[in-house]
């Protein structure tokens, strides 16, 4: 593979040789304000109409073009990177994330960096054939001086040839990652094309045995965060099983993380015979009173999302926290549920089981990272559905699926005839559930309700609320794959004391749902870790993080959540309430 990217290095080195600058004249960035300047976008060359460029307004306001390569893009995410000295002189950088398609990539996940200042491309890298957006890692660090240093990694695969029932994440190895650092723009690292450098994703455990054989698995996405407290954002690659973590500053692995979050809830089931799941969304954040910094797992589902059947496949809440070293250690874990029931070798009987499945019961739905501040204190808050009839479907056809070892011809039974049929028509009740984040303890439960995220300065004079689907309907009692279509009433509500869910403002019968967005938007970026950057602090490793579509359409100052529908809900000073709204071809002075 490293061959393959050096023979792009040195045909991209050819070109851009004589307009670099050496080393030795490059600095970290200083920490300073890009003022006017925008992020580009990217749109066919004006010059030239079978090449890609990025375009922006320069701090004179003028349009400036700057041509990428030759072919297509796909542009997922861009945004400033703040000021880096080079040549003794500031210069404003800003980095291009997306999916290339030419004669040499095709769909490959593609990084340039482009300098703002000059209007030049400085720097690019792509991910390795078979990996595109969707099985790839984005994300960036911040440097001590407060710059974005953007990376891809490695995404969702497997570490080497594995039977499994989809015949999904079977890629070529990828074992590192490749960072920007102005350092490599004159003198390339071979394994990272032009201006990044790359870091090392294998790992060995302390017992000496390989990330091959100890996890077999890379999870997609992470999170960044500082760990060793040297100014530098350090990168957290999820595994199962593990969770390595790597230097953003040097590339030395800082921490190796093993723990069952499923040991403390249920002690008599088998270890970890969830596999090691890390599925879903990160939050980092600092312990009041101590200081000590924490790392939320929510794993399950993302709120407003009913098509799927596994619910995230492992089910939980759970808080680990960094000790001295640094090491990152399980604090404590709410498990909640498992998808499939694991029977026992040699699979004879479908009462001879491990640990019998969850199905879609105790499944969660987390808006956000699930984490909320109350006067100071952490809260979890998410949405849990509870079956009627707690009992597994298509045990016959999974137990046949384990017998025969994940063959693809047998576990279609159970995979895309039986499961895709039951799983989701079964029918149970949703409610909201408020946890203490630094014991886990349960502080509050709201039958019949569902919330679907954060509604920030919908209504005058109230910067945060949330939005509240209420289920009064049948008892509240609904099909799973029923949610999402209509609500008999949106409510908004003001998290209080208590903790409280506190009513503000009630929408009867609301003419249709609100869509999110986030959740890698289930298709567009794909699932596996393909979206725009995360903020340090926060990221997941499949689905992303779930957002409310929210906008000022008609310029009034307050937010207007967007529906299925097309259309809007909003506050109307008019008529002192929230309505629905048509969106405004452009918003009113």
């Amino acid at each position: 593979m490293a061959t393959s990217w050096m023979r792009y290095s040195i045909i991209f080195v050819g070109v851009w040789t004589l307009c670099l600058f050496s080393s030795s004249h490059v600095s970290r960035a200083a920490p300073a304000s890009a003022g006017t300047l925008s992020a580009p976008t990217t749109e066919q060359c004006g010059s030239n109409s079978s090449a890609t460029c990025a375009k922006f307004f320069d701090s004179s306001g003028a349009k400036q073009e700057v041509e990428l390569f030759t072919g297509s893009f796909k542009l997922v995410d861009s945004a400033l990177m703040g000021i880096y000295q080079m040549a003794g002189k500031p210069h404003h950088l800003a980095y291009i994330y997306g999916a290339i398609d030419n004669q040499e990539l095709k769909g490959n996940a593609w990084v340039s960096v482009i300098d703002l200042t000059t209007a030049s491309k400085i720097a690019w890298v792509a991910s390795p054939s078979s990996y595109g957006i969707d099985g790839t890692y984005f994300d960036y660090i911040r440097g001590s001086g407060g710059e974005k240093h953007p990376f891809i990694a490695p995404g969702a695969h497997y570490l080497a040839p594995h039977n499994n029932p989809t015949g999904a994440f079977a890629a070529p190895p990828w074992n590192f990652l490749c960072e920007f650092d102005p350092v490599y723009i004159a003198h390339p690292d071979p394994s990272c094309y032009v201006g990044f450098k790359h870091y090392s994703t294998s790992f060995t455990t302390p017992e000496g045995v390989s990330d091959v054989k100890a996890s077999a698995f890379r999870h997609g996405g992470g999170w960044v965060e500082d760990v060793d407290g040297d100014g530098w954002d350090d990168i957290n690659l999820p595994f199962l099983r593990y969770i390595l973590t790597i230097s953003g500053r040097t590339g030395r692995q800082i921490s190796l993380a093993h723990f069952d979050v499923a040991a403390p809830s249920e002690p008599n089931s088998p270890p970890y015979f969830h596999s090691g799941r890390f599925y879903g969304r990160f939050a980092t954040f600092t312990e009041p009173g101590t200081g000590r910094h924490d790392v939320l797992f929510t794993d399950g589902e993302g709120a407003g999302f009913f098509g799927g059947l596994y619910c995230g496949v492992s089910r939980y809440v759970a808080v680990a926290q960094w000790a001295p070293g640094p090491s990152l250690k399980l604090k404590w874990s709410n498990y909640l549920s498992f998808t499939k029931t694991i029977f026992k070798p040699p699979y004879r009987s479908l009462t001879d089981v491990a640990r019998r499945g969850d199905d879609l019961n105790n499944c969660p739905h987390y808006f956000g990272t699930g984490l909320e501040w109350l006067n100071g204190r952490p809260l979890i808050v998410f949405s849990l559905f509870r079956k009627d009839n707690p009992a597994p479907a298509c045990q016959a056809e999974l137990l046949a699926e384990q017998k025969s070892q994940f063959d693809k011809l047998t576990s279609a039974a159970y995979e895309y005839q039986c499961a895709p049929k039951e799983m989701p028509a079964a029918s149970g009740k949703w409610s909201i559930r408020i946890l203490d984040a630094l014991t886990g303890k349960n502080l509050a439960d709201y039958p019949n309700q569902y919330i679907w995220g954060e509604a920030p300065n919908v209504l005058p004079g109230m910067p945060q609320t949330l939005l509240v689907q209420q289920l009064t309907s049948n008892g509240g009692e609904i099909a799973y794959s029923r949610m999402g279509y209509s609500a008999d009433a949106l409510t908004l509500v003001e998290l209080a004391d208590g903790p409280s869910l506190k009513t503000v403002a009630t929408i009867v019968n609301p003419p249709s749902v609100p869509i999110v967005t986030g959740v890698l938007e289930y298709g567009k970026n794909g699932n596996m870790g393909g979206g725009p950057a995360q903020p340090p602090g926060i990221g997941s490793s499949y689905e992303g993080v779930s957002w409310l579509v929210m906008k000022d359409i008609d310029g009034d100052g307050l937010n207007d959540i967007k529906l299925k529908n097309g259309k809007w809900l909003g506050y109307s000073p008019k008529e002192g309430k929230i309505i629905e709204k048509a969106a405004l071809s452009s918003p009113s002075p």
